[in-house]
């Protein structure tokens, strides 16, 4: 586990200019450049309220203005469903670079991880706007750094198992697609765990490790409450795990990943 970890320590440098360049690379030609990162979360939070206020009204006690609920939701899920969708191709479409050049293979799905990471920071003053124009803006969003980095360190562990394994299996991209909108549905994002009116399926939601991480963002930015000690362990060791796991395979994987390019 100790080698990839180190390697991603000392190449730093690299990659924060491969992320620069990703940045870049994503906004070329475009006439609004990153303004299209405030542009399209706000336009997205206008269209979740025009519909969910007007032509579909769900009513879930405790949760008001639902638009705004389900936003606080979906702006950090498309972080991480979004990182590890590129992961499953990032050794492939830097094949001749990994051939070429000598350097840690690991700091490339990392830099996905951040790329995507600032994206969701570009999105956040969206949500925090919102949050003060509807009243429920609380000191509590503060502790929003908590989730945040609790997901850098889940999602790197899982960047990195998930870019290894897709070099190996080639269906992996596939299999990840699927299990992606299962696990979308399957945690607290357009719902709240408690409306959940059979006990075992509160149970079998609560198995989920991104239920905790996420019922986390809907914490301390939606209800404006103090993180649950439960909801805070569970992401923690989850988040550990998941890095301690992704650390432990690609360190396995990496010896032939360039020949199998």
């Amino acid at each position: 586990m100790a080698p990839p970890l180190t390697a991603i320590l000392r190449q730093r440098e690299l990659i924060l200019t491969l992320v620069a360049r990703e940045m870049k690379t994503r906004y070329r030609g475009s006439v609004l450049g990153y303004f299209w990162s405030f542009l399209n979360p706000l336009l997205l939070l206008g269209v979740y309220t025009v519909v969910f206020s007007t032509i579909f009204q769900p009513r879930v006690a405790g949760v008001s203005p639902y638009a705004l609920f389900l936003f606080v939701g979906l702006l950090p899920w498309t972080w991480f469903a979004g990182c590890l969708t590129e992961c499953t191709t990032v050794f492939a479409d830097n094949a001749s670079l990994m051939k070429k050049v000598p350097f840690a293979s690991e700091a490339l799905p990392v830099v996905k991880v951040i790329s995507h990471g600032l994206h969701f920071l570009l999105g956040l003053p969206v949500v925090l706007a919102a949050l003060a124009l509807t009243g429920h803006l609380r000191w509590t969003a503060l502790l929003a750094v908590v989730p945040l980095l609790l997901q850098v360190l889940a999602l790197a562990g899982l960047g990195l198992l998930v870019a290894a394994s897709s070099v190996y299996f080639r269906d992996f991209k596939d299999l990840l697609t699927n299990l992606l909108h299962l696990l979308f549905f399957a945690t607290p994002i357009i719902y709240v765990l408690e409306m959940l009116p059979i006990p075992w399926m509160r149970t079998v939601i609560r198995l989920n490790p991104l239920t905790h991480l996420f019922r986390l963002w809907q914490q301390t930015l939606f209800f404006g409450t103090l993180p649950s000690p439960g909801a805070l362990l569970a992401s923690a060791v989850f988040a550990l795990v998941a890095l301690a796991l992704g650390l432990t395979a690609f360190a396995a994987l990496r010896e032939n990943l360039a020949e199998r390019l």
